[in-house]
């Protein structure tokens, strides 16, 4: 089997999982200039929109692609996973998290389980090659005293050192997977963290160029009137539209599409648009004259020209109206 196919194949076993668990998604497998694979989106399932990126090796993924996927994440309220089935020269490890350039990396079997919430996985985690798990301190703390050993007494038992049980109880270190098993061995309880897949990941803004400039004057123009009305943006390089942007204050999204009559630019708004459908977002189509706007009258959204640009300058509020409809 090509590379190619035994990609496809496993974003397609991925594919099933997401729709068995009623996610919306848009699958990309063509276009290997975009930085994803899948994006899904299931409310009920988190308020977040997961990023899928599939590797066959996990450290494909460098800081070009986890930028992408990081101000992708930030405009749409995402989560980027990669999903791979190695690192190195040995294969994932199934319910262990990994990570590549600050992004979650698992395996298909560990995302599965993640998404159906069909068994709870402990944050147990690969580090510098050891596995690590996170401690619930307070947990810790408890569990000890109702045990009535002191921090050094445990210490003891456990191998470690005192201050290291009170870094623990503090959330201050992580413990090795050995040592936190011999801790729920000898007190008796369950302390290791639950490891949830939308609310492990926060974005690391001060790392990340935002890269909002832009070499079309007229996208320029736009995104400066957008950012009057409250929006934030992000430039993207490896998406099918150029801007990503959101308005906290009345949680708005939008998507931002400049269109110049070219085969792939048709193909790229028709993926766009499928991208808005599921994240419940705006899209605004940038065209070059009224006659290119005739051609795009899309269904869900809202096409404009550099005509109707001007007259937006002079009343930019009335223009959320428009976005709102």
């Amino acid at each position: 089997m090509s590379h190619n196919m035994r990609v496809k194949q496993a974003l397609n076993n991925v594919v099933r999982d997401l729709k068995g668990e009623k996610f919306k998604i848009v699958v990309n497998t063509d276009r290997r200039s975009y930085c994803f694979n899948i994006i899904a989106y299931n409310e009920e399932y988190s308020e977040k929109v997961l990023i899928v990126k599939y590797f066959k090796n996990i450290d494909s993924c460098d800081d070009s692609v986890a930028s992408e996927l990081i101000k992708l994440a930030y405009s749409i309220n995402g989560v980027p996973v990669v999903i791979g089935e190695s690192a190195k020269n040995e294969r994932l490890i199934d319910y262990v998290i990994y990570r590549r350039s600050g992004i979650i990396a698992l395996s298909p079997k560990t995302f599965n389980a993640l998404i159906s919430n069909e068994r709870e996985i402990p944050h147990v985690y690969a580090y510098r090659g050891g596995l690590y798990v996170k401690i619930n301190g307070e947990k810790l703390r408890k569990a000890r005293e109702k045990a009535g050993f002191s921090r050094g007494e445990l210490a003891e038992k456990v191998g470690v050192s005192r201050k290291t049980i009170y870094s623990y109880e503090n959330d201050e270190m992580d413990a090795t997977l050995d040592v936190a098993i011999k801790l729920e061995e000898v007190l008796n309880e369950p302390l290791v963290e639950v490891f949830h897949l939308t609310e492990c990941f926060k974005v690391p803004l001060a790392k990340i160029d935002m890269g909002t400039q832009v070499s079309d004057p007229l996208l320029n123009k736009l995104m400066l009137i957008m950012k009057s009305l409250g929006f934030k943006f992000v430039r993207l390089k490896r998406m099918p539209f150029e801007v990503a942007g959101r308005n906290d204050r009345n949680r708005t999204k939008l998507l931002i599409k400049s269109y110049k009559r070219r085969n792939r630019d048709m193909r790229d708004l028709r993926i766009s648009l499928k991208i808005a459908e599921v994240l419940g977002s705006n899209i605004i189509v940038l065209a070059e004259n009224q006659r290119v706007k005739r051609e795009l009258e899309f269904e869900k959204s809202l096409v404009i020209t550099p005509n109707e640009l001007r007259d937006m300058e002079k009343n930019p509020d009335s223009f959320m109206d428009e976005i709102a409809r």
